[in-house]
């Protein structure tokens, strides 16, 4: 009676211990899971930039041994990883932390271009400028749409800085002003380092030189678009000249002749109109002085007749008109 009571005490005993076991581990379980990272939330401070996306920052995590629900808190090495998003050539900052339910939190500032650099010399070759004229590299990955410079190969000596500080100034310019976006087509530089515009209307290559008083040059070139344009034949000239202060100079680089004779047949009968009227006026105020300056008149209608008996005149016309296809052309503010 004594044993069958005993085994009927050691089965009750049994299974009360098989609960209790079970809600130990349960409860370690639960113990360790909050020693171990949670979830993971990857934020991008500048979202409209794609040089980085949720896989590039993963394969990171992957690479440190990182493990959702897994990795002990007391393993992780948050100023370890930090540095490792950082390493990546399109990432300038990365904030790490911990919350207080565990998750770890990764905020990323991607690098912003602000105008991209094509080598003159290398169709492959380009890349991309910061707000403050630090190199970003290509990428194969996105190609944001910016101010595109065509430029021979630049250094890090100062020159060269001053020349990418003085392009990331023009792009942004150009990117704000809805205008001057739409109009502009490409920055070129040359070799002097001298910086010149390619419009999206009309064939003229624009000097701006520098970004020295940029806003008024560009004033007096959106003031040119505005009125010079229907005030002359535009078209004939290959340049426009921002260089000089308070005006645009256009040239023709062509030799292609600009005007036709100024004293055309239209002009020289105006002309001779007023002098028979002018001649009139003299003959009645003056009878006797008139028939005098007809004589005078008549003696030298031989030598105008002849270009023989006046050579210097056709040089003379000769000579204006060479001058007249290389005039420059000026519009003032």
């Amino acid at each position: 009676m004594k044993k069958r009571i005993q085994n009927i005490l050691i089965r009750l005993l049994m299974m009360l211990t098989v609960p209790l076991l079970a809600g130990a581990f349960i409860f370690a379980s639960k113990e360790d899971r909050k020693n171990t990272c949670g979830s993971i939330l990857i934020e991008f401070i500048n979202p409209q930039l794609s040089f980085v996306n949720q896989q590039d920052i993963q394969k990171v995590i992957a690479a440190e041994g990182i493990v959702s629900e897994k990795t002990p808190l007391h393993q992780l090495n948050l100023k370890q990883l930090e540095k490792r998003m950082e390493e990546n050539k399109w990432i300038q900052s990365a904030e790490i932390f911990l919350t207080a339910n565990r998750q770890m939190r990764i905020r990323l500032v991607q690098k912003t271009p602000v105008v991209r650099l094509q080598q003159s010399d290398s169709s492959d070759y380009a890349y991309y400028l910061d707000p403050q004229g630090n190199t970003i590299e290509w990428s194969e990955q996105y190609s944001p749409r910016l101010p595109v410079a065509a430029v021979p190969a630049l250094g890090y000596g100062h020159e060269d800085y001053k020349l990418k500080t003085s392009l990331v100034q023009l792009a942004q310019f150009i990117q704000t002003d809805s205008f001057w976006n739409a109009a502009i087509a490409q920055i070129v530089v040359n070799d002097h380092y001298e910086i010149q515009l390619i419009p999206i209307m009309g064939k003229q290559l624009i000097r701006l030189g520098d970004t020295r008083d940029l806003q008024d040059k560009m004033n007096r070139l959106l003031r040119f678009y505005q009125e010079g344009i229907h005030k002359f034949p535009w078209d004939k000239y290959d340049e426009l000249d921002l260089r000089f202060s308070k005006q645009i100079v256009c040239r023709n680089n062509r030799g292609e002749i600009l005007a036709e004779d100024p004293y055309d047949d239209k002009s020289k009968m105006i002309v001779r109109k007023l002098d028979v009227t002018s001649k009139q006026q003299t003959q009645v105020s003056n009878p006797g002085k008139s028939k005098k300056i007809n004589n005078e008149v008549k003696k030298g209608t031989s030598s105008k007749k002849n270009p023989a008996a006046n050579p210097t005149s056709k040089k003379k016309c000769t000579k204006t008109h060479s001058n007249k296809t290389q005039q420059f052309k000026t519009i003032r503010s």
